[in-house]
């Protein structure tokens, strides 16, 4: 691996990703929050260098040129769902994700908020400078398919909190949950994503972050190397 940073949404997925750094030799992985959705700037694709310095001015002792590689984390939030499935109800207080359709407060918002997040998408697998890897439909959603409904701050943080005591000791099983968690079954990053924009998969519980392991497997240390290799021998 090539030094790499991870961009994800906050701090609790930075919270839960972070047992990531310890898989590969030291330093070689940072994980940082941009505190948004980075598919939400304008021609992201454009723009990477802009996210990167202003995560990084916050930071000491980094700069844009300590890392080669960049790559993305980002919630699917059922952006691939078809427009006739989306439903506006103004007395919501919040967008509601159903495993079928999409209600909210304002159904033209959401429109322009997933017609951008999907050419960004698009810009960033086919310009193959960046990576972007998925948690569907939210973070925690991919690691329970249970929590289908809309969850508060503080049930969030508890979760993550929760997350990472669960593996933060136990790296294998984290491997393992990860490997579980690629619903695609493909190792290559692309069909990954084509898993994702099919059906209404973008709504369901998955994530591709198993295939980032993949994609850097030589990186990994030797133990972490051999569980991944036996996970990919029994798919």
């Amino acid at each position: 691996m090539r030094r790499c940073l991870l961009i994800c949404e906050g701090p609790y997925d930075q919270l839960i990703f972070s047992i990531l750094k310890e898989l590969f030799d030291e330093s070689l992985l940072e994980v940082k929050p941009l505190c948004r959705c980075s598919l939400d700037t304008t021609n992201l694709v454009n723009h990477v260098d802009d996210l990167v310095n202003e995560i990084l001015s916050k930071e000491h002792g980094y700069n844009r040129t300590d890392f080669d590689e960049i790559c993305f984390l980002v919630d699917s939030d059922g952006i691939f769902v078809p427009n006739a499935l989306i439903f506006e109800d103004a007395s919501l207080p919040y967008t509601n994700y159903k495993e079928d359709s999409i209600i909210c407060p304002v159904k033209d918002s959401l429109i322009l908020r997933n017609k951008k997040r999907m050419e960004n998408v698009d810009d960033l697998i086919k310009d193959k400078r960046y990576w972007v890897f998925y948690n569907s439909r939210n973070l925690e959603h991919s690691f329970d398919s249970e929590l289908v409904k809309h969850q508060s701050d503080k049930y969030k943080k508890r979760f993550a909190l929760m997350t990472f005591n669960q593996y933060e000791n136990d790296k294998e099983l984290f491997i393992k949950k990860l490997f579980e968690m690629n619903k695609s079954n493909s190792l290559n990053y692309y069909d990954s994503w084509e898993y994702l924009i099919r059906d209404l998969n973008s709504l369901s519980s998955c994530s591709n972050m198993f295939v980032f392991l993949v994609m850097h497997y030589y990186a990994l240390k030797t133990n972490y190397k051999e569980l991944v290799k036996s996970l990919l021998k029994s798919s």
